[in-house]
């Protein structure tokens, strides 16, 4: 059997956590080390955000420059983004703030940002389906 060190529990430090030496000093907190264990010094994903916002102008480009008539192929655009990428987005964003939330990084903004994220996402994938309708519509109009 390996000798003892001092931090490691005879687990190996499972979950990357060391144990405290048994006379190590403890402050009021509960730790080593003074003061909190985790710092919140990370933000939300700011650039995911913009991504979000930058992906919800898309199909609001679509339907204010071209209205409910015109090429498809602009409003075609206006679906993929509005239905397709802000979807995936979405996920993206989650999926990064989560690991945020998991390291002990994060403080969020005075709204919540997955508040925010899932509205930015639900109004661009409504606007998608606005597009779709037009494309659709124009389709249409060739039965006719």
């Amino acid at each position: 059997m390996p000798p003892n060190r001092p931090g490691a529990s005879s687990l190996g430090g499972l979950g990357g956590q060391p144990t405290r030496p048994s006379g190590a000093p403890t402050s009021a907190s509960g730790n080593s080390k003074g003061g909190s264990s985790r710092q919140v010094s990370g933000r939300p994903p700011t650039l995911m955000m913009v991504f979000l916002f930058l992906n919800f102008l898309v199909p609001v480009a679509t339907l204010a420059l071209f209205g409910l008539t015109g090429d498809k192929s602009q409003h075609i655009v206006g679906v993929v983004f509005g239905m397709f990428s802000s979807v995936i987005l979405l996920g993206l964003f989650r999926q990064s703030l989560n690991k945020r939330r998991g390291d002990g990084r994060f403080a969020d903004w005075r709204i919540s940002s997955t508040t925010l994220s899932t509205l930015v996402s639900i109004a661009a994938w409504a606007l998608g389906v606005a597009n779709l309708f037009v494309v659709c519509l124009e389709y249409s109009r060739k039965f006719t």
